[in-house]
């Protein structure tokens, strides 16, 4: 089971990855960044909206700091489904 940490601010260093998920519709979507140093703009890959399924294994995939945890953001109502491994 994959391990995720939920976002804050302060967990959110350089070279971080985060999904975040929200809804569009009726449907939980996804999309992933990388976060970059101030004054740059963070990194989004795939530039398409995506499932949450997808979305963490793509950024497991990226994560290229095994020490970090993929980070979790919950946008609006978005309700953390246990399927998709535990947030910490």
């Amino acid at each position: 089971m994959s391990i995720y940490s939920r976002y804050s601010d302060a967990k959110a260093m350089p070279g971080t990855i985060v999904v975040s998920l929200y809804r569009s519709g009726n449907k939980i979507r996804a999309f992933i960044r990388e976060v970059a140093e101030p004054q740059t703009g963070d990194t989004i890959f795939p530039a398409e909206e995506m499932e949450p399924e997808a979305a963490f294994r793509i950024a497991e995939n990226k994560n290229r700091d095994i020490n970090r945890p993929v980070l979790v953001e919950l946008k609006e109502d978005i309700s953390w489904n246990d399927a998709w491994g535990e947030l910490r």
